[in-house]
């Protein structure tokens, strides 16, 4: 009886220990969020010229690298641009126009950046702060700049819709024959390309980087440079050189 009473003891007791060896470890948790892999932004700017709208595609590599690709479109104005402070005497403006603008410029911009954060991204609201930069090709497009010109002969008033030619030269910078902007869609169809590049790089801040909507915030420095020079205005002097100070907001998604 001693014999069964010690077995069925250490029978009872083995039993008990395995029931406590099965139960699950209690893990501490902590709520790291979702992780996310790729990420998309529509970036709308402004810069010290002038101002564009793009697309960012990005490659989230870790917590605090993110490879992207960037394409963006954009408005680059000469810094002597400006419009006459006074309607002439005995002339009816159609609309505002730019005094000596030879060309309108735009730019088409694409490459490859990285962001890298430099703290761990915030969990919830937090800000996260990065630094950002990117390089890439740059395509320049000159639009040539037309006026509606008085071209009143023999004494009947008539109005001529012109760009920019040696021939009428002092005709387009006579703020007597120039009677308004001829509007922007004159002269599409007669765009001229300049190639370069561009780098851009700044301070990138975004709000709560764990969260599946990008909002962020950048400011940094753009620099263009094409291979010849950009014939902005008539008579100033024009570059191939363009450099900007730039504020950029982002809005997108991540997933």
């Amino acid at each position: 009886m001693r014999a069964i009473a010690c077995l069925s003891f250490l029978f009872f007791s083995l039993l008990a220990s395995g029931q406590v060896t099965l139960q699950p470890k209690q893990m501490e948790t902590t709520d790291v969020g979702v992780v996310y892999n790729k990420e998309f932004a529509v970036n709308v700017y402004l810069h010290t010229k002038g101002y564009g709208v793009g697309a960012i595609f990005g490659d989230i590599q870790t917590y605090y690298k993110t490879s992207f690709y960037h394409i963006d479109l954009g408005l680059v104005k000469h810094p002597k641009e400006h419009r006459p402070d006074q309607i002439p005497q005995g002339s009816i403006l159609t609309r505002p126009y730019i005094y000596g603008k030879k060309n309108t410029f735009m730019v088409l911009r694409a490459g490859k950046g990285m962001k890298r954060y430099l703290s761990e991204k915030a969990k919830r609201k937090g800000v996260a702060m990065a630094y950002s930069f990117q390089v890439g090709p740059s395509i320049g497009m000159l639009k040539p700049y037309y006026l509606d010109l008085d071209n009143t002969q023999d004494g009947v008033p008539s109005t001529r819709s012109e760009k920019y030619s040696a021939e009428n030269h002092d005709r387009f910078l006579n703020t007597s024959k120039i009677e308004g902007y001829s509007g922007f869609w004159r002269g599409l169809d007669e765009i001229n390309f300049i190639l370069g590049g561009h780098i851009k790089g700044g301070a990138h801040f975004a709000w709560g980087a764990y969260d599946k909507y990008v909002k962020a915030i950048e400011v940094g420095l753009l620099l263009d440079v094409y291979f010849q020079r950009v014939d902005i205005m008539v008579i100033e002097d024009n570059s191939p050189l363009f450099a900007n100070l730039y504020i950029n907001l982002q809005f997108g998604k991540r997933k």
